[in-house]
């Protein structure tokens, strides 16, 4: 699952939604369980993902290789976790931020090595985010565009800047590329996932040997 506010209220939402067809008692899928993975789980702190945008770059050196010493160790760490809970008869959702898009590579050469397909789901495109912030309520992202706006509240204690940087450094993910295929883009005025069309996928989509390249 690819990052944005609510994701893991997306991922709640198709987590129980696969265990609702497993109980269907398909014959393929018998025996079959849904686990999720994510940052909190793993002990993963938010302040990992505090890197500075590439625009910082030449002017921060010293305070940009800090940071990246900080986000790496927590990408190898939830790397770690999917590899050990990779197997044949789990569905794993990895409920993480996910945007870079060289992580969701190694991610989906891992799944090739076990044998299993791979599916993201993330955001809609072309959506305008800015900070609101409002006394007693916390920070809070206001997403707008003709029709509608919508507010995702923060944590109070979740900096400004660490939001802008992953909005800096957020790689979209592409449906054209092997590893972000199959892509499923939830708008955010959507209530439910389209659970459907993602069981089709992880179920009896194509699997993609491994080869030497990820062997």
């Amino acid at each position: 699952y690819v990052w944005t506010p609510g994701k893991t209220r997306r991922a709640d939402q198709l987590k129980a939604y696969l265990e609702q067809k497993l109980q269907e008692d398909h014959e393929e899928t018998r025996g079959w369980k849904v686990s999720v993975l994510a940052d909190e789980s793993l002990n993963i702190p938010r302040s990992s993902y505090d890197g500075m945008p590439n625009a910082f770059l030449l002017l921060n050196p010293l305070m940009v290789c800090a940071e990246s010493r900080l986000e790496k160790p927590a990408r190898s760490a939830l790397l770690s976790a999917i590899v050990r809970d990779l197997s044949k008869n789990t569905i794993l959702i990895v409920d993480s931020l996910n945007y870079i898009k060289g992580f969701r590579y190694q991610m989906y050469c891992a799944a090739r090595e076990v044998g299993v397909r791979v599916a993201t789901v993330g955001r809609s495109s072309h959506t305008r985010l800015v900070w609101r912030v409002e006394p007693e309520a916390g920070k809070q992202i206001q997403r707008c565009n003709a029709s509608t706006c919508l507010d995702f509240r923060f944590h109070s204690l979740t900096p400004t800047n660490r939001f802008d940087n992953l909005i800096q450094r957020y790689e979209e993910p592409n449906s054209m590329v092997r590893w972000d295929a199959p892509l499923f883009t939830i708008p955010w005025t959507d209530e439910t996932v389209p659970g459907e069309d993602i069981w089709r996928a992880i179920t009896l989509g194509d699997k993609r040997p491994a080869n030497q390249a990820v062997a």
